[in-house]
């Protein structure tokens, strides 16, 4: 059962053409792809413009993507870091975020069923 749920999640990734047009999840909700050569990456209304030189280069467009996406974690995860630090006075600092693309699922719970 684990390989068919890894091997489906494969083939979801596999099957994303990083394009014009389309439609990618994001922080719950759903934008359309564009790209553009000036300016910074970011959300317009229901765009996700991704900013990068030569567009027709589908890896570049991957790396685009995965670096804005890795700043817009960061930054939600430093302020998410910044508002519970309160709740946690004994604690020395902010914890080191280290961001990584999973291979498998985990963190699941699967409780027995009797």
């Amino acid at each position: 059962a684990i390989d068919t749920t890894l091997a489906r999640e494969a083939e979801k990734q596999e099957a994303f053409v990083c394009r014009e047009g389309a439609r990618v999840p994001w922080m719950g909700e759903e934008y359309t792809l564009r790209f553009a050569d000036k300016g910074a990456s970011r959300i317009e209304g229901d765009e996700l413009i991704l900013v990068l030189k030569k567009t027709e280069d589908e890896e570049k467009r991957r790396e685009a993507l995965k670096r804005f996406a890795e700043k817009c974690l960061r930054a939600y995860a430093e302020e998410a870091f910044i508002r519970a630090q309160p709740l946690f006075p004994s604690a020395p600092s902010a914890p080191v975020l280290k961001l990584r693309v999973m291979k498998a699922r985990w963190g699941s719970c699967r409780p027995k069923t009797a």
